[in-house]
């Protein structure tokens, strides 16, 4: 279990969003553990979104961080209370291998048709495992999704 610190808000999310898709991508079965701050609903989705299994508030860490420990060490999501109390987590689910993929090539600059001989699938299922991603993400539009994708790219963890 890796336990994280990290700015997913403001100015500083850019880091913070590229460092759990980088750990993520380098170490797939590492269960990970944000303390998001500050948290939205927005930043919770898309922690848990990346694979993130447990979110702690940093107020309740001194109360929740063990308990956090104990349920994803089993393999369970755990969401700290005060977030729980704020955000609907039942509807959020983790992106799929080959949406992060699909994800990945677009932070990497291309384009969905230079996507697809990758993915080896037809442009029409690209678009939708596209937009499905963007609702996992809680993102409306493709700004939204290109201002997300610019804080992915690993070149921007500076």
């Amino acid at each position: 279990v890796l336990v994280l610190c990290l700015s997913l808000g403001g100015k500083g999310a850019k880091p913070g969003i590229g460092a759990i898709a980088a750990v993520r991508r380098a170490f797939p079965k590492i269960r990970l553990i944000v303390y998001p701050d500050p948290y939205s609903p927005q930043t919770v989705r898309i922690a848990i979104a990346l694979g993130a299994m447990g979110v702690v508030a940093k107020h309740e860490a001194s109360a929740e961080l063990v308990p956090a420990l104990r349920s994803v060490q089993q393999g369970f999501r755990f969401v700290s209370p005060g977030i729980h109390r704020r955000i609907n987590c039942k509807e959020i689910r983790r992106l799929a291998v080959e949406e992060e993929l699909l994800l990945q090539l677009l932070a990497d600059g291309n384009s969905l048709e230079e996507a697809v001989p990758v993915l080896q699938i037809p442009i029409d299922d690209a678009r939708n495992m596209r937009d499905r991603a963007m609702t996992k993400l809680g993102m409306s539009d493709l700004a939204a999704l290109s201002s997300f994708l610019e804080s992915w790219r690993l070149d921007n963890l500076n």
